[in-house]
């Protein structure tokens, strides 16, 4: 028996070090992968929008539904469920749609005009839309057109710095008031941007606070990749990524420490979890993040 107890003291003070070996790497912070405080987990945006009619009425539209359908007179969901009736007490001169951080929408103007809303924009336009002879719209924030073809009627997109005049084509436009410029890709036809420089396929007019506009040669595909649940990111500056992060995801970016010289490439779903798009940035990048509720902490 005495010769057992040095042999199970052994055992035990073995099995005591693996175990502080084992919580200490367990415990250790990671220098790659992003931390969370979070119980549960930052979820992508969806289909969420506001509708305001005249008066300051409004109506929360349906999060299960991709979007709207205005008629004369009526207003449905693309499935053809009722909105508001024609008979209904409910008028307006002008509507504006909403959506929020972590929201988008799609309309579908009296016109026959289809626009896709990205997440923290606003888009006004005339009930009237279908009948008047200049067909226009406002916009801050983010969307897609494709504006329905009608060479007697131009349509007009209006913007903090810049007019858009076209007639039928497909385009984005990136107009957010905390950006320092505004951007119009042109996909398909041509624009013309306040009222002298016209666009192909493929360029983009970029237009300062100043007024002062600029040509580039883009791929729009990537542009408008957001449309098809994308984020396509070319040696984007991290701030400019955790911008769009922020908007979709409805989460505030952080600084602590000088990360302006940092870049990201890649593409990422906008479906996933927060969590994992922090997450393959970071390993594609030298920045680290840590979520803190609806913050997003970034490091270099």
């Amino acid at each position: 028996m005495k010769r057992i107890l040095p042999y199970a003291a052994a055992i035990v003070l073995l099995i005591g070090i693996g175990s502080i070996f084992f919580l200490n790497i367990n415990q250790a912070p990671s220098t790659i992968s992003p931390t969370s405080s979070n119980s549960e987990p930052v979820l992508p945006g969806g289909n969420r929008a506001t509708l305001l009619l005249d008066g300051g009425r409004s109506i929360d539209l349906d999060d299960e539904q991709e979007g709207i359908v205005m008629g004369d007179g009526k207003i449905t969901y693309t499935d053809g469920s009722l909105i508001v009736a024609e008979n209904s007490n409910i008028s307006s001169k002008q509507y504006t749609v909403l959506t929020p951080k972590g929201g988008t929408y799609q309309l579908c103007l009296p016109d026959g005009t289809n626009i896709w809303l990205n997440a923290d924009s606003r888009l006004s336009y005339s009930a009237d839309l279908a009948k008047i002879n200049t067909r226009k719209v406002r916009l801050e924030g983010e969307a897609y057109f494709e504006v329905s073809k009608d060479a007697h009627r131009p349509f007009i997109v209006t913007t903090a710095r810049e007019q858009i005049t076209v007639l039928g084509t497909q385009f984005n436009v990136n107009s957010y008031r905390d950006e320092t410029t505004g951007r119009t890709t042109l996909v398909e036809g041509s624009v013309r941007i306040n009222g002298n420089t016209v666009l192909k396929p493929g360029q983009q007019a970029v237009v300062d606070q100043k007024g002062k506009l600029r040509l580039a040669t883009v791929n729009a595909d990537k542009i408008v990749a957001w449309k098809n649940g994308k984020f396509v990111f070319e040696s984007e500056p991290i701030e400019s990524v955790m911008k769009k992060i922020g908007r979709w995801y409805d989460v505030e970016p952080v600084y602590k420490g000088a990360v302006s010289d940092r870049n990201f490439s890649g593409t990422l779903s906008r479906f996933e979890d927060i969590q994992k798009v922090l997450d393959k940035i970071t390993y594609t990048s030298d920045v680290r993040f840590k979520l803190e509720g609806r913050r997003v902490i970034v490091m270099p």
